[in-house]
């Protein structure tokens, strides 16, 4: 049974001296009445979940696969955000970093869902372990003569995710041709309008993360008519880890060993199929 977090609430709550303050250290901004370091000793381990991620029961099937290979039973805390609602088909949490603390120091041993920063290194109140999902940006488009975004004629729409790598690597390269060459990018923060704006034919080719694609299209993008094209770029894959606090060093390497091993037997990737965030071919 999965106990609720709702993180949003404990924003709400707090003095204004404990919200988010960028470039201050975080666990500075939090009054201690709202923290509990107490360690739980009852022989479980205990997983956080973002209810606001699409990938959320993958999530939850490896977490629990992770604990049967350790031999330890699972609990969960469900972590929401009562006053945020997600983007469809994202992965990001809705929490800010202070209540995203708050939250893994009063009831998580482990956080699902933790995406490895592309560049840098995560906040020094957090230790992560190796990836167990990394997903990979792809180039979808709807017509079948599109092969590679150069078969797409300039001044056609491109669709991005807003702070997405994608997005980044697309902008960089399309302002190294000539203006008469490029194509006109159409940024949008939520996955479920790129497909959608993909299918309309509002744009010609997307980049998205395919989990993404995958759970907006039934999991099977060939049977909606999408198809994968190249690009003259590559973009750096999303990377999910498990997130622990900072002392929980020794659990991580016990997460470590387990992730490689369920990695190692196929166990990562039939659960992604299962979830239908990847493809079986």
């Amino acid at each position: 049974m999965a106990g609720v977090v709702a993180l949003g609430a404990m924003a709400a709550s707090a003095p204004a001296a404990a919200q988010d303050v960028p470039g201050r250290n975080v666990r500075d901004a939090v009054p201690d009445g709202f923290l509990d370091f107490t360690r739980r000793t009852d022989g479980r381990i205990h997983f956080c979940l973002n209810m606001a991620s699409a990938i959320v029961e993958y999530d939850r099937a490896v977490a629990e696969a992770i604990a049967d290979s350790l031999l330890v039973p699972p609990n969960f805390f469900e972590i929401i955000d009562p006053y945020m609602s997600p983007y469809p088909f994202d992965y990001r949490f809705t929490v800010g970093a202070l209540n995203l603390f708050v939250g893994v120091s009063n009831e998580c041993d482990a956080l699902m869902g933790y995406l490895l920063p592309a560049y840098g290194t995560p906040p020094e109140w957090l230790t992560v372990t190796r990836p167990y999902l990394i997903a990979p940006t792809v180039f979808a488009v709807a017509d079948p003569a599109y092969r590679r975004l150069e078969d797409i004629p300039p001044g056609m729409r491109i669709g991005t995710g807003l702070g997405e790598p994608g997005d980044a690597t697309f902008r960089t390269y399309n302002n190294t041709r000539p203006a008469s060459a490029r194509w006109r990018r159409a940024v949008t923060p939520s996955p479920g309008d790129l497909v959608n704006g993909l299918l309309s034919g509002e744009y010609a080719g997307i980049l998205i993360w395919e989990p993404g694609l995958h759970l907006a299209l039934g999991g099977d993008p060939p049977e909606a008519g999408v198809s994968l094209a190249s690009t003259p770029f590559s973009v750096p894959p999303l990377q999910f880890s498990v997130a622990l606090p900072a002392a929980g060093a020794y659990v991580r390497g016990l997460l470590d060993q387990a992730i490689t091993a369920l990695e190692a037997d196929g166990t990562l990737r039939a659960l992604a199929i299962e979830h239908g965030i990847a493809s079986a071919d």
